[in-house]
C-alpha cells in the first residue's frame, strides 16, 4: 500500500493521507482501480479519527483505493475554503491517475456529518463559476462520480436545537471558554447566545456554533448561510447518491437527509437512502473498531459498497 500525506497548495495546513492499493501482478495488475475520497467530520472545528483511517483501510480491503481529506477547521473553515479543498483533492487524485492506478471517471466522495456536508458541496458546486475561477481547474477536473452521505448536515442555517447540559451554573464562563477554543476565536469573541442560562440550567446552541464556523464571523445574515444549502443545488447533473442516517440521530436532524433525497427525486437523480431506527449520531463504521457498535446501522457499509460497486 502507497501512504502518503500529500499537502495542498496553499497555507492552509490541509492535507491528504493515501492508502493506495499495490500493483501487484497477484491480482488485476495494471487494472485501474475505483476511489474513495474519505471526508470525516466534526464540526468543521477538528477532523474526526474515526471516520478517516478506518473507513479508508475498509473501503481498501474492499478494492477501493481511499484517500484521506483532513480540510481546514476551526478558523480556517469559513467557506468555500474546504470546498475549494475537496476540489483540489479530487484533482490531485485525478492527476496522479495513472501513477496510482486511478480510474479517473470512477472517484467516490464518501462523507460523515459536516464532512457529509462538504461531500454534498463536492457534489453540487462542481461547476459552478466562481469556484472554478478560484481554482484554475475545470468542471471535468473536479467533478466526482458518486458520493456517500453518512448522517449529513445538508440545510443551512443549521437547525439542531438548542440543548440544556448537567453542569454546575458556575460553570458558564468555563464552558464559553470551551466553546470558544472548540470554534477557533479568541476571548474578546462574544458568544453568550450560544452558552446562556435558561430554566436554571446552562443551555448550549451548537446550531450557532456551526453556523459561525462555516461563515468565519458571527455578522452574518442567514440568506449568506443559505447558500450553502445543498439541497436546494441539486440538479439534473447531481452525481448519485447514498445516503444514510438514523431516526434518533440528535444532533444532525433527520430531515436533511430525507431533503437531499427529495431534491434527488424530483431531479429525477439516482439515489439509495438507509434510515435506521435507532442510533446516535457520529456512528462510523458502527462497529468496535470505531468504538461506537450498532450491529443494525453497521449494515451500511457492506450496502454501500455494493451500490458503489454497481454505480461507477
Amino acid at each position: 500500500m502507497v501512504c502518503e500525506k500529500i499537502f495542498l497548495s496553499g497555507d492552509s495546513g490541509a492535507y491528504l493521507e493515501t492508502y493506495v492499493l499495490d500493483n501487484s501482478q497477484e491480482f488485476h495488475k495494471d487494472m485501474p482501480r475505483k476511489t474513495v475520497l474519505v471526508l470525516p467530520g466534526g464540526a468543521y472545528a477538528f477532523t474526526s479519527d474515526r471516520e478517516a483511517e478506518f473507513i479508508a483501510l475498509g473501503f481498501a480491503a474492499k478494492g477501493f483505493h481511499a484517500v484521506v481529506l483532513r480540510y481546514s477547521v476551526k478558523q480556517g473553515a469559513a467557506m468555500p475554503q474546504p470546498i475549494l479543498e475537496a476540489f483540489q483533492a479530487i484533482s490531485i487524485i485525478r492527476e496522479r491517475a495513472a501513477e496510482w492506478f486511478v480510474d479517473p471517471q470512477k472517484i467516490a466522495v464518501c462523507g460523515f456529518s459536516a464532512g457529509g456536508h462538504l461531500a454534498s458541496c463536492a457534489m453540487t458546486f462542481w461547476k459552478d463559476q466562481s469556484i472554478l475561477e478560484k481554482l484554475g481547474k475545470s468542471a471535468e477536473e473536479i467533478k466526482p462520480n458518486a458520493g456517500i452521505l453518512c448522517y449529513p448536515c445538508i440545510v443551512f442555517p443549521f437547525r439542531a436545537p438548542a440543548r440544556p447540559g448537567d453542569a454546575p451554573l458556575e460553570s458558564l464562563e468555563e464552558i464559553r471558554g470551551q466553546t470558544r477554543a472548540f470554534m477557533g476565536v479568541g476571548e474578546a469573541e462574544d458568544v453568550s447566545d450560544l452558552v446562556y442560562i435558561k430554566d436554571n440550567a446552562i443551555w448550549q446552541d451548537f446550531s450557532k456554533t456551526f453556523d459561525r464556523i462555516v461563515m468565519g464571523r458571527s455578522d452574518f445574515q442567514p440568506e449568506e448561510l443559505a447558500v450553502y444549502a445543498t439541497d436546494k443545488l441539486v440538479d439534473a447533473d447531481t452525481p448519485p447518491a447514498f445516503i444514510w442516517t438514523t431516526r434518533t440521530d440528535a444532533t444532525v436532524p433527520i430531515d436533511d437527509s430525507l431533503d437531499f433525497a427529495t431534491a434527488m427525486l424530483r431531479k429525477d437523480r439516482p439515489f439509495e437512502l438507509h434510515i435506521y431506527a435507532d442510533g446516535q449520531h457520529g456512528l462510523a463504521l458502527a462497529n468496535e473498531e470505531t468504538a461506537i457498535v450498532n450491529e443494525r446501522a453497521e449494515t451500511w457499509f457492506p450496502l454501500a459498497v455494493s451500490w458503489l460497486k454497481k454505480t461507477l
